[in-house]
């Protein structure tokens, strides 16, 4: 659950034991009110059943400042919902990532009277995870945005290294290209083919996702004529160096399709999306999951689907919050392509 906080003087009903200044006035997103002290249990929480414990706050408090107690990732997500301001704002909407923080998007999206093709590349920023996105413009940079179809872009959490899918419809492949810039401000330079990680003689290279720390790219290529498309993976020999030759995460692999991969920071939780037909699945595309101990681990198991968020439509992630509570993922469950997002109770 998330909580807004704001700064207020010590006054009537303060928890016993707090020191001056350090009350806290606590709204969660619902409206109830709470009243809190810096490093004691919740008090006086209308409507709120669970104790929860501010241990500290980085720098002076103030009004926006937000808390984000962990959530036991064993437990299954919540209902979802549309992510607030990227409901209606194209005909077509999908492909959503965010920045560490979670405060700016990035996404495609098609029928935009500010579209170059039909399908392009845009960001999109708010003020704080609970908020609205808004200010949507296309992604600044020469050869970014193109006649060709731009999709699924994957920024690196530092926001220097931008990767794509490109494709020219109707018929040429899918491939994956990659922009840099020196500053998270500036435009995009720089746009080329992603060196070592296309196939060029695979119809898709697609649904790209950048490990948070811009070393490690997940994909999903059709290079395996034996399957229809699988998850692949990319390594960084160096921080300076590029990415290598990916290798299929076999593990997660069928004769089915798998894409859409998305892992967390510390690259332990993978989820996908697959097409296949076994375990508890809806049909169509549905979200599947699975984990390691380690990243020297050599394959992920306890695979298992997300049968709290699949339905008889496609549903395929599209990004992870750093701590695993919130899952964003695309679906055309109300008629159109729409991102949702769903969270899990926070401790």
């Amino acid at each position: 659950m998330l909580l807004s906080i704001e700064l207020r003087p010590g006054t009537r009903s303060d928890p016993p034991g707090c020191p001056p200044n350090a009350i806290l006035a606590v709204r969660a997103l619902w409206g109830l009110p709470c009243i809190a002290c810096i490093g004691t249990a919740f008090a006086s929480c209308t409507g709120f059943k669970d104790d929860l414990t501010i241990q500290s706050i980085d720098g002076p408090s103030t009004a926006g400042d937000v808390v984000e107690p962990a959530c036991d990732t064993s437990m299954p997500f919540g209902s979802p919902s549309q992510v607030p301001g990227l409901s209606g704002v194209a005909s077509g909407l999908g492909g959503l990532r965010l920045s560490p923080d979670g405060l700016t998007a990035y996404f495609h999206a098609s029928g935009r009277s500010d579209s170059v093709a039909y399908d392009d590349l845009y960001t999109a920023t708010r003020n704080s995870v609970s908020s609205a996105f808004g200010n949507i413009v296309p992604i600044e940079g020469a050869g970014v945005n193109t006649s060709s179809d731009e999709v699924d872009p994957t920024v690196s959490g530092d926001g220097l290294t931008l990767v794509f899918a490109r494709m020219r419809p109707p018929t040429d492949p899918v491939h994956l290209y990659v922009a840099t810039r020196p500053l998270p401000y500036l435009p995009f330079t720089g746009v080329g083919l992603l060196p070592n990680v296309n196939d060029l003689t695979a119809e898709l290279d697609e649904t790209p996702f950048l490990r948070q720390d811009g070393d490690v790219l997940y994909l999903a290529s059709s290079r395996n004529p034996a399957n229809s498309t699988d998850i692949y993976r990319s390594t960084r020999a160096s921080a300076s160096g590029d990415l290598a030759t990916p290798t299929a995460v076999s593990e997660l692999n069928t004769n089915y399709s798998e894409v859409s991969p998305v892992v967390t920071p510390d690259d332990l939780t993978i989820y996908f999306a697959s097409d296949r037909v076994d375990g508890n699945a809806m049909g169509s595309y549905d979200i599947w999951v699975a984990t390691r101990a380690s990243t020297s681990a050599a394959y992920f198991s306890a695979l298992t689907d997300v049968a709290e968020l699949n339905t008889e439509f496609d549903e395929l992630p599209t990004f992870v919050s750093s701590d695993g509570c919130a899952l964003y993922f695309w679906s055309d469950r109300d008629g159109t392509s729409v991102p949702y997002v769903a969270t899990r109770r926070r401790n």
